[in-house]
């Protein structure tokens, strides 16, 4: 259900801050349109007043698809095909991503049945994310059988296979994909999942090293699921009373928190989420996420900021010479680290170097530490 954050050096606090546990929220985005979502990430993300309420403050990202068949979803291209246009609301889904707050690739889109995706629509996505130099740090697969350009270790994933007409390495490179979760990478689902896992050698860690069939090499991340239906808006709150709050701020938690945050679900019954269904009770898991942030225990970040300050306590190497602090990397680190939140428990420090350039830090009681970058408002 959750994991504990590990430091590999007695100067590094295990989380930032004064914190004692860290999560994301892990949206997967079929049911949204593009203006709900976009409302609904200024409302989480947001302070202000909005014309869904008062911001809560919290940090949350979202995936999109370039493509989808599902007349319910929004995607980046506005027809399954390789010639087709841009999305009208496109120019602001761009800014979205370019601001953090779409930090994901929900595979290449939502089909209905393989052969819906060609080679075309994949160069498609290629050259587009070449010219608006998007930059989408985490992959994240989708749906089932239908969806042939998912990646990972089942048999029906054919995107990181080089042989096949859905290979899509080319995308995850120009992407700057490092992050990844693939179908079998679940906590909390059913026996057969938890099966599965197990006869992958899938490591109980919140992220591990994985190899992908073309022999590249990802970061894999696991996501909290729930052992009852699918995780829509509607059990938020139910995912969220199932962790043990006391044990998991004692072991210094950490998890990602799966959810289709546009489903709401009433019995048999299934509505997307709009200004008028976010009623008293789907604020409640909000309200309550807002109240342990406020408190100082809980971290709340993008999926993109926890998976980065996550690898970067995985691989981070640190030297002490008399008051200054150098930073690198452990030598199987395969990328820069973005060192942002790191905390070291010692305020005498007067420097800390990062190949041979000084990294900015802010004095805090008994510690020091670099600070998150602000994000930019929607």
């Amino acid at each position: 259900m959750f994991y504990s954050v590990k430091s590999n050096h007695k100067l590094i606090r295990p989380l930032p801050f004064d914190y004692s546990g860290m999560l994301s929220i892990s949206n997967d985005v079929e049911g949204f349109g593009f203006s709900a979502l976009k409302s609904f990430l200024k409302l989480i993300n947001g302070r202000d007043e909005t014309e869904w309420g008062k911001g809560f403050g919290l940090e949350l990202s979202s995936s999109f698809f370039f493509y989808t068949e599902n007349k319910n979803n929004f995607a980046y291209f506005r027809e399954c095909r390789a010639d087709s246009p841009e999305s009208d609301f496109c120019d602001d889904l761009k800014e979205l991503i370019r601001k953090g707050y779409i930090d994901t690739m929900h595979n290449t889109g939502d089909f209905l049945k393989p052969d819906s995706l060609t080679p075309g629509m994949l160069k498609n996505i290629v050259d587009e994310i070449k010219k608006n130099k998007l930059i989408l740090p985490v992959f994240v697969n989708h749906g089932g059988t239908s969806n042939v350009s998912n990646i990972g270790n089942l048999d029906y994933h054919r995107g990181d296979d080089p042989n096949s007409r859905y290979y899509i390495g080319e995308i995850l490179k120009v992407a700057g994909v490092k992050y990844f979760w693939s179908d079998m990478f679940y906590d909390n689902r059913d026996f057969w999942h938890y099966y599965d896992s197990l006869k992958y050698g899938i490591p109980r860690k919140s992220v591990f090293d994985w190899k992908l069939k073309d022999g590249s090499k990802l970061i894999g991340f696991r996501r909290y699921r729930n052992t009852e239906r699918g995780p829509d808006h509607t059990v938020l709150g139910k995912q969220l009373q199932k962790i043990n709050w006391r044990k998991f701020y004692a072991k210094n938690g950490d998890v990602s928190v799966y959810q289709h945050l546009a489903y709401i679900r009433d019995k048999d019954n299934v509505k997307f989420l709009e200004k008028k269904y976010f009623d008293k009770e789907l604020r409640k898991p909000w309200e309550f996420l807002k109240k342990e942030s406020d408190s100082g225990r809980l971290l709340i970040l993008t999926q993109r900021r926890r998976l980065d300050y996550l690898y970067m306590m995985k691989n981070i190497k640190i030297k002490k010479k008399g008051n200054s602090v150098f930073l690198s990397s452990l030598p199987d680190c395969r990328h820069d680290l973005n060192y942002e939140g790191l905390t070291l428990l010692d305020s005498e420090i007067k420097k800390i170097i990062c190949k041979d350039k000084e990294v900015e830090f802010v004095k805090y009681k008994d510690k020091i530490y670099v600070p998150f970058t602000e994000m930019e408002k929607i």
